[in-house]
């Protein structure tokens, strides 16, 4: 509610962000003479567009050795985003970015459009070009945009283990997440996870000890 362009709004951000920001336009604009910056507004990019993005999401997590939460890259998780954005767009509900060279997708994001409010559902970019922080330059644009609709509100979702959120957000809002196990199964599948959490991400962090078959199966069976 306190911006009313992308000036009032870049003014409260860090001068070292900023100043980051229009370097690494300069660098990908010199690198891609073709780059172009698209809403997705037709129902088969966005569906293809989704699958792209989780795609690269599991890439990401096999380079760099991390456990996803529960289920986070499944094929039942891309199926749910693909529904919802593609009923979202029938409703004028949905926002969705990417940033591309040619046929070369760079990042892509969206989220949704309630009320006067946008939720940062997802974002991803190509492991190939991270040097360009092409998220980054993607996130701006969807707060430009966001701006220029007059929306009053950019939900980043909760998420301590996000560090951009605390570069971008103004206000921040606790919150709490919950897990409720319908029966044993789901209990035990739950303390599991909760458990290789911790000893997978705390330092010294197992993740970097494990053979890449081992957190490779234990991805898939948490992923399920």
């Amino acid at each position: 509610d306190r911006f009313d362009s992308w000036e009032d709004y870049s003014a409260t951000l860090s001068k070292k962000l900023m100043a980051d920001q229009r370097r690494q336009w300069r660098r990908i604009r010199e690198r891609f003479p073709g780059l172009e910056c698209r809403l997705l507004t037709q129902p088969e990019k966005v569906h293809a567009s989704i699958g792209w993005m989780m795609a690269e999401k599991a890439k990401w997590l096999h380079q760099k050795r991390k456990l996803p939460p529960m289920a986070s890259v499944s094929s039942g998780r891309r199926d749910l985003y693909q529904e919802a954005a593609l009923m979202a767009l029938e409703k004028d509900q949905l926002l969705m970015m990417e940033i591309r060279d040619g046929e070369q997708r760079l990042s892509a994001g969206f989220g949704f459009v309630y009320e006067g409010e946008y939720t940062f559902e997802m974002f991803a970019y190509s492991l190939e070009h991270e040097t360009f922080s092409p998220s980054r330059l993607l996130l701006e644009l969807l707060i430009r945009e966001c701006l220029d609709r007059g929306i009053r509100s950019f939900d980043f979702l909760p998420g301590g283990g996000s560090p951009y959120k605390a570069l971008w957000a103004t206000d921040f809002m606790p919150s709490a997440s919950y897990i409720m196990p319908l029966n044993l199964r789901g209990t035990l599948r739950t303390l599991a996870h909760r458990y290789l959490d911790i000893a997978l991400h705390r330092p010294p962090g197992l993740q970097y000890y494990l053979p890449r078959p081992v957190l490779s199966f234990l991805r898939r069976a948490l992923s399920r």
